[in-house]
């Protein structure tokens, strides 16, 4: 039976997993440099100090940046150290959800045990990753907290089994929280929260629609489950999924700006091309969570420009999912479009991307295309979304190479090459894939 430690309910962090640990990244919480202790601190450790912290960039929501290293968060202020030592602070009232979130969490790697022992199992799980240093690192933790054993012995034996979720939960519900006190200020004072069992949903919608929407999630997550042969009480994502959901795409537009971070140097956002999206998946400095656009097409009915919101839910949401299941290793980007297009079109009646995959298929073999370059570097042209969909149908046209396809995605979330997960899931080099595809398209 699957072993799973879930040391604390949370969303799995994704954090760097090369990253190099400190012995100061296994303290708890509470060890944190208050603002009271840092005033009485010498340069000197204020210099050490602001080195063992990770760079902190939080986007006040009049768009200034805000420059330094977070070492202490309360209720209402953020501190933040920067390189000649001098302290800064902010308030939380005027920075964006997300930039609060990525204070938070990036106190919790500094501090918390249990992110730092799900770190180290991820840098365990990939063949590239320094296990070496990583055991050391283990090692340590178990010194200072031999009530970790069982945990440590088991991420040691199987990094691949042994999950520990941080405790995050409580930073998702804070950044849906602000999301809807701030979309209720300055965009639409009719904004409402609801919660389905694995989502928190953020909409704008008519009120009559919340039930679909809680519906829809919650359907969504059952098929995933269902289509990666997983127990019912495995974590996917502890906590739930952020989903924002915005009827007018002004709204959808104005939330972006507003809240989006964007480091120095960045280019600014274009307002007007971003209100034709349909939304997107992002996960930034830790955060997962789906934004989406009701976009309303000329000569759409009210019913079309539904089905293409919940398409668009889909799609997205599947690449929550791909994120962050398991570890926060990517999928190839013909996979995780793939995959994400399969979902929609096997979900949705009527869908786009139903119809898409055959079409593209069609066009590919009458026509000869070599489609190999999504392998190296996904097309991102229709053509591309419908092919690799087309991929994924192959891969999961059977019972017995759906159990292949499970494996091979697993083995792709352990840091495995595209090439090897293949072979060791199918028995298949890419060519040999490609000719056993285009043999059964014909």
């Amino acid at each position: 039976m699957t072993r799973r430690i879930v040391a604390m309910l949370a969303v799995g962090l994704l954090v760097a997993l090369t990253a190099t640990m400190s012995s100061a990244a296994v303290e708890d919480p509470s060890g944190d440099v208050t603002p009271a202790e840092f005033g009485a601190m010498s340069a000197a450790q204020r210099g050490a100090l602001y080195g063992s912290l990770r760079p902190t960039y939080i986007e006040r929501l009049d768009n200034a940046m805000v420059m330094g290293r977070a070492f202490y968060v309360d209720d209402e202020t953020i501190y933040l150290v920067n390189r000649g030592g001098q302290q800064s602070t902010v308030a939380i009232a005027d920075i964006s959800p997300f930039s609060l979130f990525i204070a938070r969490t990036a106190l919790m790697v500094d501090r918390n045990v249990y992110t730092s022992l799900e770190m180290l199992r991820r840098k365990l799980n990939i063949p590239e990753g320094d296990h070496d240093q990583a055991k050391g690192e283990l090692d340590k933790i178990l010194k200072s907290r031999p009530d970790l054993a069982d945990v440590i012995e088991a991420i040691v034996d199987d990094p691949s089994d042994a999950i520990v979720h941080p405790d995050m939960g409580w930073i998702i519900r804070e950044f849906a929280d602000r999301s809807l006190a701030l979309v209720e200020d300055r965009i639409n004072d009719e904004v409402r929260l609801i919660e389905s069992d694995h989502f928190i949903i953020i909409t704008t919608w008519p009120k009559a629609n919340d039930k679909g929407l809680k519906r829809s999630c919650e359907k969504l997550y059952d098929e995933l489950i269902d289509q990666f042969k997983l127990d019912r009480g495995d974590v996917v994502w502890a906590g739930k999924l952020p989903v924002l959901c915005f009827w007018d795409e002004t709204e959808f537009a104005d939330f972006v700006v507003a809240t989006m971070p964007m480091p120095p140097g960045k280019k600014a956002i274009d307002t007007d091309k971003l209100s034709k999206a349909g939304g997107f998946c992002m996960s930034y400095g830790g955060l997962t969570c789906v934004v989406l656009n009701r976009v309303q097409y000329d000569g759409a009915s009210a019913a079309q420009a539904r089905q293409w919101f919940y398409e668009v839910l889909t799609h997205e949401t599947v690449h929550a999912f791909n994120k962050l299941y398991t570890s926060s290793v990517s999928l190839p980007d013909w996979l995780n479009e793939g995959i994400a297009e399969y979902m929609a079109g096997t979900l949705v009646t009527g869908s786009y991307a139903s119809a898409r995959w055959l079409r593209a298929t069609r066009t590919v073999i009458a026509r000869d295309i070599n489609v190999n370059y999504n392998f190296e570097k996904f097309g991102g042209k229709l053509v591309d979304y419908g092919v690799c969909q087309s991929f994924v149908r192959y891969m999961v046209s059977s019972r017995s190479r759906r159990e292949n396809f499970v494996e091979f995605y697993s083995l792709l979330k352990s840091g495995v090459s595209q090439e090897d997960a293949m072979q060791q899931a199918f028995g298949w080099t890419l060519d040999e894939f490609q000719r056993r595809w285009r043999a059964a398209a014909k």
